[in-house]
This record gives C-alpha cells, sequence and structure tokens, in this order.
C-alpha cells in the first residue's frame, strides 16, 4: 500500500508537471496565433492597398486616354489651320496690297499651327510611352493583388490550424489536470487506507495479547479450581 502511494504521488506530481508545460506551450502557441492574427490583418490591409494603387493606376490609363482624345482633336484643327494658311497667300495675292497684312498674319498662324502639332506629336509619344508604363505597373500590382490574395488565404488557414492546435492543447491541459487531481485523490485515499491498516493491525495485536492474557487467566483460573476441588475431597473423607 506504501509503494501504491508513492507512485500515485509519482504520477500526481508528473502529471502536474506535465501540465505546468502544456499549460507553457498553449501559451506560446497563443502567443503565436496573436502574432498570426496581426499579420493575416497587415496582409489583408496591404491587398486593399494594392487594390486602391491598381484602381488608381487604371485611372490614370482612363485619363492617358481622354487626353489622347483631346490631342487627337487638337492635332485635327491644327492641320485644318495649316491648310488655311496655306490657301491664306494665294487669298492675299488676289487682295492685292490690302491682302498683305493678311498673308504675314497667315504665315505666322501657320507657324503657331506647325508648332501645335509637333507639341501635339511630341506630348502623344509621352502619353504613349506613359500608357505602355502604366500597363506593366498595372500587370504588376495585378500579380501583386493575386499574391496578396493568396498570402491572406495561407494565411487564414495556418491561423485557423494554429487556433486548432490551441483548442487541442487546451483539451490535453485539463485532461492532464484532472489526472493529477485523481493522483492526488487516490494518494490520500491510499494514505487512509495505510491508517486505517495500521489501527487495526495495532488492535489486532492488542487483541491478541488480551487473547492471551485471557489463556493465562484461564490457566489460573483452573488452577484454583483444581485445589478447590481438592480441599473439598479432603474435607469429604
Amino acid at each position: 500500500m506504501n509503494e501504491m502511494s508513492a507512485t500515485a504521488l509519482e504520477v500526481a506530481k508528473a502529471s502536474e508537471q506535465s501540465a505546468q508545460q502544456a499549460d507553457e506551450i498553449n501559451t506560446l502557441v497563443v502567443s503565436s496565433e496573436s502574432s498570426l492574427s496581426s499579420a493575416m490583418t497587415q496582409v489583408k490591409t496591404m491587398s486593399e492597398e494594392i487594390k486602391e494603387a491598381n484602381q488608381a493606376v487604371e485611372k490614370v490609363a482612363s485619363r492617358s486616354n481622354d487626353i489622347t482624345q483631346i490631342l487627337d482633336v487638337i492635332r485635327t484643327i491644327s492641320e485644318q489651320t495649316n491648310l488655311l494658311a496655306l490657301n491664306a497667300p494665294i487669298e492675299a495675292a488676289r487682295a492685292g496690297e490690302h491682302g498683305r497684312g493678311f498673308a504675314v498674319v497667315a504665315d505666322e498662324v501657320r507657324a503657331l499651327a506647325s508648332k501645335a502639332r509637333s507639341s501635339t506629336d511630341d506630348i502623344s509619344s509621352l502619353i504613349d510611352s506613359l500608357l505602355s508604363e502604366v500597363g506593366n505597373a498595372s500587370t504588376v500590382i495585378e500579380k501583386g493583388v493575386v499574391r496578396a490574395e493568396n498570402a491572406v488565404d495561407e494565411t487564414s488557414t495556418a491561423f485557423d490550424a494554429l487556433h486548432s492546435v490551441v483548442v487541442k492543447v487546451d483539451e490535453i491541459t485539463n485532461q492532464i489536470t484532472h489526472i493529477a487531481t485523481a493522483a492526488e485523490e487516490q494518494s490520500l485515499v491510499t494514505e487512509e487506507i495505510n491508517r486505517n491498516l495500521t489501527i487495526i493491525s495495532d488492535a489486532a495485536s492488542q487483541l491478541s495479547g488480551l487473547s492471551a492474557q485471557a489463556g493465562d487467566s484461564s490457566q489460573e483460573l483452573n488452577k484454583v479450581v483444581a485445589q478447590q476441588d481438592a480441599e473439598l475431597n479432603k474435607l469429604k473423607t
């Protein structure tokens, strides 16, 4: 019984140590879960920011297309103005002396039209380059969006798995705690049994002593009775 009590105590101590270790593991896992949750939030925020950046790039592309259309209108007007300026000297020659001033103005208009066309071509070239860069940026951002969304999904999956570990560790901790409690109760019961057995053993020893004393007393009594019988027999004779 003493060995059983000692074993129960060892089981209780081992269970308590295991419970403490499990609790420490649970604390670490919960901390990791919190960090992963924070990382998941940051990844989601980054994903939203990338989407917003993609929308901004799309707006730039849309505005660039609008500018291209405006440049096309300016280019058309410039070409028409240039044609009018080319016809102006002919009309000025027909007007004679009165058309000289008009011819000078026509030359200036034609020069401005030529500059406007040249500037329009330069702007159009810049817009084309910008649209090309915007297209490349949009492609990169779209890939970033896909990767960010995948990261969100993977992080969410990892978070769920880690949360499951937290739940399992908590269950194990509770079970170990129950085992430790049961072992302690078993140890207490075993100690109580040991005490009762000791009391019973002591009582049995006392009973054995009393029984021996009773035997001795019985022998003495028999001797006394025998002596009295002998005395009575003497008196009868």
